[in-house]
């Protein structure tokens, strides 16, 4: 079998990752971008990204999805969420109560009048939108808290206030640190949806004691934020092997090369590959629910991986200390040290929040990639280069950083989606009289990152880990590969969510290369037209009501917003579409209206 070959022409941050990645898979580098099988991107918003996705061969793959910065912004993820819970009934509940400013800024200020006058008072959190590694973060008590922190009240973009999680679960006594945890989601195809979690992570640790919030300790943001860009500043921050110099347990190294030999080298022997666990746990259909099949896999994982697990759970593991661990590390503690948590049920936890995040946002990256590369061709096109439908069905793929807290009843929580999660596997040693920071290695970095990226690259290759097959999707499903049914995941309802993207993307079917965003208006004659085609026989007058009243109301909610004021998205048309409802002489819902301009040959 050929060896995949990959362009790291645009890796960038990326690099490192990638070239260790293909060392441990036998992938082959490629000079030549039209020549690759892969392309790493390392940012989903930088013009060359778009300039290769138009120029790839229809063959080809892109380790960026069209559309997913945008996507996975705070404020966005907020109003999605909002919105497709307004719409289908599903319930979020891992995503903390969510204000967004400035639009909801009369709210939020109620809310601070009325905690002003509460003997305990509640904290809020405010984050930048667009921000990363902690910058511009503020807890909220009062409304003069508010005004000394100036967000998203003054300047440009927006941010989202949540309701601060007060109880986390904490690191034992006598250290009682909070803690977050990072997990990576592959999104292997957008159509159909196809998302993988690594069963590997990193654990953040802040490295002040923890204290429930109170006006003295608000801005100890080493005591509340476990962000790593600041807590690596602490004087008190252990850096994982830094002293040891260890790098990864027993036998990884030569676990690796074996699993390189048999996949793209010498397949005489193909014992090591076949006793190897693939880090991803696939979400595909089956006949079982995440948390079945998670609880029929636990005795099977547990005995296949002993041998390389044994050495992690003794006393010298070099991932499970520090101020960044394993997060296998993490569940070996809390399986032995607490009595009610269970393994399987955080997985299926995490399954549920990948699985009903990534619906949330299917409609948004598929019109961004529509937009970007033009309707899928309704018959093949002699071109050889990649069309919206090859990307979008496994083209283009990614992998996103979900930031989760555990608290102390063991419940899961969101706390934010990154687009470009870091992949750096070395550390940098602060010193803040020296503006030179020092970069080393980082063995834990290294152990968990490479395990993800390799283990994104296995995947979406279609390399079968356990025999070296390709595997075709629907045939030879991966064991490891666990089962997302939305009925079984409790996401039955998100159905509705695809289909009003599909009107969506019929709707405003841009020319090919056109541009999405603000170029996706929704006009009065185009309302009109759309209620025309629904059943609706009245007059215009109140369908331009309608029309003014939705218009007026989208404007408010997207002021201050930096991605365009002017243009529909998805939940706007949601929007749109249930005051159209409400003009059926039978009353209708969203879902009703839909379905209606589904079956019309309108659109």
């Amino acid at each position: 079998m050929k060896a995949p070959t990959i362009c790291l022409r645009h890796a960038s941050g990326l690099t490192d990752v990638a070239l260790e990645s293909k060392k441990r898979l036998g992938f082959k580098m490629c000079t030549k971008s039209e020549n690759a099988t892969i392309h790493i991107h390392a940012l989903a918003t930088s013009n060359s990204v778009e300039a290769d996705i138009r120029q790839m061969k229809f063959s080809s793959k892109v380790s960026k999805i069209p559309g997913s910065s945008t996507a996975s912004k705070k404020h966005i993820l907020a109003e999605g969420f909002k919105r497709a819970s307004a719409l289908t009934g599903e319930t979020f509940d891992f995503w903390p109560e969510t204000l967004v400013l400035p639009s909801d800024r009369s709210d939020f200020d109620t809310l601070l009048e009325r905690n002003k006058r509460r003997k305990k008072k509640r904290t809020y959190i405010i984050k930048p939108s667009s921000g990363s590694q902690g910058e511009g973060i503020s807890l909220i008590q009062t409304p003069s808290d508010l005004r000394a922190a100036s967000i998203g009240t003054c300047g440009k973009g927006k941010s989202v206030v949540q309701s601060y999680l007060p109880s986390p679960l904490l690191l034992p006594a006598p250290s009682n640190q909070k803690f977050d945890v990072r997990v990576y989601v592959l999104v292997a195809s957008v159509e159909p949806l196809k998302v993988y979690l690594c069963r590997e992570g990193l654990v953040r640790f802040a490295t002040v004691a923890y204290e429930e919030p109170r006006k003295s300790n608000l801005h100890d943001v080493m005591r509340h934020l476990t962000n790593y860009s600041l807590n690596k500043r602490s004087a008190d921050y252990i850096h994982d092997g830094a002293a040891s110099g260890e790098r990864e347990p027993s036998g990884s190294d030569s676990d690796s090369e074996k699993e390189t030999d048999c996949i793209y080298g010498d397949t005489s022997d193909s014992d090591g590959a076949d006793d190897k666990i693939s880090p991803w746990r696939g979400l595909t259909m089956s006949d079982k629910s995440p948390s079945e099949q998670l609880q029929s896999e636990s005795a099977t994982i547990h005995s296949q991986e002993s041998t390389e697990q044994s050495d992690l759970q003794s006393p010298s593991d070099p991932h499970g200390s520090g101020s960044k661990r394993t997060l296998t590390s993490l569940l070996r503690s809390l399986s032995s040290h607490h009595a009610h948590f269970s393994e399987a049920d955080f997985w299926s936890q995490a399954v549920a929040i990948a699985l009903k995040t990534m619906l949330t946002l299917k409609p948004h990256l598929t019109s961004s990639t529509i937009s970007l590369l033009g309707p899928p061709p309704s018959s093949p096109s002699p071109s050889p280069l990649t069309t919206s439908s090859a990307v979008l069905s496994g083209g283009g793929f990614q992998v996103f950083g979900f930031d989760l807290l555990l608290d102390s009843a063991l419940k899961l929580w969101l706390l934010e989606v990154n687009s470009n999660p870091s992949m750096r596997l070395d550390h940098e040693l602060y010193d803040p009289l020296n503006p030179s920071l020092c970069s080393l290695p980082s063995p834990v970095d290294e152990f968990v990152k490479v395990k993800a990226f390799a283990g994104a690259l296995q995947v979406v290759t279609h390399e079968n880990n356990r025999n070296g097959r390709v595997r075709v999707d629907g045939e030879n499903i991966h064991p490891d590969y666990i089962n997302c049914d939305p009925q079984g995941a409790g996401v039955r309802g998100l159905g509705l969510v695809a289909r009003l993207g599909e009107l969506y993307n019929r709707v405003f079917r841009p020319l090919k290369g056109g541009g999405g965003g603000e170029s996706n208006r929704l006009g009065g004659s185009l309302y009109r037209r759309l209620a025309r085609s629904a059943g609706y026989g009245g007059g215009s007058v109140k369908v331009d009501l309608k029309h003014q009243k939705w218009d007026m109301e989208r404007r408010r909610t997207k002021k201050g917003d930096e991605d365009g004021e002017n243009g529909c998205d998805v939940w706007d048309f949601a929007e749109a579409l249930a005051g159209i409802g409400e003009l059926l002489e039978e009353g209708g819902g969203v879902e009703e209206v839909v379905e209606r301009l589904l079956e019309s040959e309108a659109f």
